[in-house]
């Protein structure tokens, strides 16, 4: 009696270690997860924001560019082929 109240005894206490390791194990996966889940966030907002500054930087650059190009071409044509007056009235 005594070595079949030993047995049940362990057996329970095996069923409880094993319970005991299902929560353990259920518990580290949701972590896991929660935790790959923040850093994929993570990881997905600083693209975004890179992507972001790159396109405003990406624009400034356009805006200077063109801004560049029409002065170069306003000042091409303010010099260009007008005629240089001989006497130039001086405004007096």
């Amino acid at each position: 009696m005594n070595n079949k109240a030993s047995a049940e005894e362990i057996l329970c206490l095996i069923a409880a270690i094993s319970d005991s390791l299902d929560e353990l194990e259920q518990s580290i996966d949701e972590t896991i997860n929660t935790e790959r889940c923040r850093l994929w966030s993570n990881q997905y907002k600083m693209v975004h924001s890179a992507q972001q500054q790159l396109e405003r930087i990406e624009e400034k650059w356009n805006t200077k560019e063109d801004i560049i190009s029409q002065s170069y071409l306003m000042k091409k044509e303010k010099s260009g082929n007008h005629p240089l007056l001989a006497n130039p009235k001086l405004g007096f």
